[in-house]
């Protein structure tokens, strides 16, 4: 049995068609990369998938229908936005902490439980430096990492990531997406949204393209990075190399 199934996901607003019958299924411990022009649809789909707004279709977790927004929803499924917002100069350790309250944590001591999964996403994330620094005194690429480690906190069986790297260095955005690959390779599902072709090519198992609200394509890496599709769903060349590491993809110098 697939863990997630959609099944003819649509979303109107103001007479829109935001996204338009996406359907697909994912297995537990794959990852996969969302891809497409802004605007294609590519966050609209996390948050219908997430629960987060009205959808027509259906979103069927471990073969049943998505909880009601609560704690077995909060623990199931790990949402990470596109920019961490954080509102109150809280410690660093305190914002990853939030990610246990759909498992019972209220404030106060952590409990045993609690603490490992709360170091062991500091840790993933390379966030434990930030222990005992206000979130609001960070940059935006450490607020980034907190963020991550508030969602890998939860241990959700799914992860829905949306531009989880946008505000990350070349460094720390290796660390984040291998952070996210253990947690597929744990047994969750996770489905990022990416704008760097070569991280998703090189990163996931599986690859989903968005155009236009529609889905477009769906393979592994290989089948659905080409050049010829790449042009069709953006409207640019690109120069594809395959190397030993994985593909390399770049845009080329002029529109095809």
């Amino acid at each position: 049995m697939n863990l997630l199934a959609a099944s003819a996901l649509t979303v109107r607003r103001h007479g829109r068609t935001l996204l338009d019958a996406v359907s697909f299924d994912a297995d537990a411990g794959e990852r996969i990369a969302v891809i497409g022009p802004n605007g294609a649809g590519k966050s609209t789909l996390l948050r219908a998938l997430a629960g987060l707004i009205a959808a027509e279709g259906t979103v069927r977790l471990g073969g049943t229908p998505l909880p009601p927004a609560g704690p077995s929803r909060a623990r199931t499924i790990a949402y990470l936005p596109q920019e961490a917002a954080f509102h109150w100069p809280m410690r660093a350790e305190d914002v990853v902490a939030l990610g246990r309250i759909p498992h019972g944590w209220r404030g106060g001591p952590l409990s045993d439980k609690d603490a490992t999964a709360v170091a062991h996403a500091l840790d993933q994330a390379a966030a434990r430096a930030f222990t005992g620094r206000a979130v609001d005194r960070l940059s935006g690429g450490e607020r980034a990492r907190v963020a991550l480690a508030r969602g890998l906190a939860v241990e959700a069986p799914l992860i829905l990531a949306d531009e989880p790297v946008a505000a990350l260095d070349a460094r720390y955005q290796t660390i984040a997406m291998a952070a996210l690959a253990a947690r597929a390779h744990e047994g969750a599902l996770v489905i990022a949204v990416l704008h760097d072709l070569t991280l998703a090519a090189r990163w996931a198992s599986r690859v989903l393209a968005i155009s236009h609200g529609r889905l477009v394509a769906d393979g592994p890496p290989a089948a659905v990075l080409t050049e010829t599709l790449l042009a069709d769903l953006y409207g640019a060349a690109f120069d594809i190399v395959d190397r030993p590491e994985g593909l390399g993809i770049l845009p080329g110098a002029h529109t095809p």
